[in-house]
């Protein structure tokens, strides 16, 4: 609640939303106010606090200090009690027990931002949750979906799960866990390792963590580009494993492979190979032609 003086000078009380929006008297629609995060908002008081303490008569050169502002401090580690799987599935839990979010956008909004760990703008949110809606008119139901989802949460995780800086938001990493973020480690460690062992170590963790693919049971149209970027990350994986294999378990890999992506035409003729090469000709040929099917049936 804020107070604002209208034009007969007495004041006018306003209600104003933890992430800034204003009604009440006055307002002909609702109006969004800067806000401040909680750290920001703790810096701020300190420096205020300093700033009116009277400099120590101990020290004649206070007076001509300047005042600094406290370093920021990193966020402590902390165990999130909310997990949110991508990886086969897409569904919510905190303390190991499902949590049903009362509007089906807050799920859809939570795996956004997850698998966007840059984060999202409200057009960017608005276009991805309700395409094919025109965005001008759905502005109050972005904010309504977000209201209730943190008032869902913000009990069971003692804190909001979503931050806004600016017009971005994100997914709180101490306050939910994903899936994804193990996954993306491992990827960032077969991108950077060194030498063959390293390489192969990071791969395997790569293959290991995925499990399907992401929210594979939902049909959220904008799901598309991050299914196939995260499944040809893991098909490389195979590929670059299947390499530095011997030529049993190299074919091993890569059918594993073909099962996960069915349409991987290099996976198909690399496995082709290494079937020719033992021998096994008519083999071969049935696992070109079974991919000839698929591409020329495909739906």
């Amino acid at each position: 609640m804020c107070s604002a003086k209208g034009p007969s000078s007495l004041p006018i009380r306003w209600h104003v939303t933890t992430d800034g929006i204003a009604t009440g008297p006055g307002l002909t629609e609702p109006r969004r106010l800067c806000t401040l995060d909680r750290k920001t908002t703790a810096d701020l008081l300190t420096l205020i606090q300093r700033s009116q303490q009277p400099p120590s008569s101990a020290d004649p050169t206070s007076k001509s200090q300047p005042i600094k502002t406290p370093a920021p401090q990193p966020e402590l580690a902390t165990n999130p009690r909310a997990h949110l799987t991508l990886l086969g599935s897409c569904h919510l839990t905190a303390d190991g027990e499902p949590v049903r979010l009362r509007r089906s956008a807050g799920l859809q909004i939570l795996a956004y931002l997850a698998i966007h760990p840059d984060g999202a703008t409200r057009s960017e949110l608005i276009r991805a949750i309700w395409p094919n809606l025109p965005p001008a008119t759905i502005s109050q139901r972005l904010h309504t979906t977000l209201t209730d989802l943190r008032q869902q949460l913000r009990p069971i995780l003692s804190e909001d799960p979503i931050t806004r800086h600016d017009d971005r938001y994100r997914l709180k990493p101490r306050a939910v866990a994903t899936d994804l973020r193990p996954w993306r480690t491992a990827v960032n460690a077969m991108t950077h390792a060194v030498g063959t062992t390293e390489r192969n170590r990071a791969c395997r963790a790569v293959i290991d963590l995925y499990r399907g693919d992401v929210a594979a049971e939902q049909t959220w149209y904008w799901l598309a580009p991050a299914r196939e970027q995260i499944r040809r990350t893991v098909m490389d994986a195979y590929a670059t494993l299947a390499e530095d294999a011997d030529p049993n378990e190299a074919l091993t890999l890569l059918q594993r492979a073909i099962r996960i992506d069915p349409y991987n035409q290099a996976l198909h003729y690399q496995a082709a190979n290494l079937l020719r090469a033992a021998g096994d000709h008519a083999s071969a040929t049935d696992l070109i032609k079974q991919l000839h099917q698929r591409i020329f049936h495909r739906p």
